[in-house]
């Protein structure tokens, strides 16, 4: 830590097997909240509604399937289960996002007022959590996560 040799620093070395508790967490919550707002506050049918006038196919099925991604991926997050295909959903979610919402807004967030209610704009929040999902993409669920306790039970050496 800070230019020390920290191979022997047991603190260290835990922080780095378990970066992925944070990551899960902040993503879990973030799109729990989001799949929640879809489904039980605005209802699927307005944001199917929505995604049809963007011209995303299917938007019924795409918003089923973004709802399942966002809240069912988010508890499998929190769970540490399913890590990798949990954080390929929020990718996919996040890249339909930025390409036919967001991008056309630049990239920095800002808020623009003048309608019934402002709306914010800018694609670079989705950019933080795409990268944060494809984070939890390439490193896994880390050791304190059912995927580890599943794998471990399920490919343990038989002596």
């Amino acid at each position: 830590m800070f230019g020390r040799d920290t191979s022997n620093c047991k603190v260290c070395a835990f922080c780095a097997q378990n970066s992925d508790i944070p990551l899960r967490a902040a993503l879990a919550a973030t799109f729990i909240a989001h799949g929640y707002t879809k489904y039980f506050v605005f209802g699927l049918d307005k944001f199917a509604g929505m995604l049809g006038s963007l011209g995303v196919p299917l938007p019924g099925v795409n918003a089923w399937l973004s709802f399942l991604a966002e809240f069912a991926g988010g508890i499998l997050l929190i769970l540490g289960l399913g890590t990798r295909v949990a954080a390929f959903g929020h990718i996919v979610v996040m890249l339909v996002a930025i390409f036919t919402v967001h991008m056309h807004q630049g990239f920095m967030m800002h808020v623009e007022s003048g309608g019934a209610q402002p709306s914010v704009g800018g694609w670079e929040w989705q950019l933080a959590l795409l990268c944060m999902a494809l984070a939890l993409l390439m490193r896994g669920a880390g050791p304190l996560s059912l995927d580890k306790t599943l794998l471990k039970n399920c490919c343990a050496k038989k002596e």
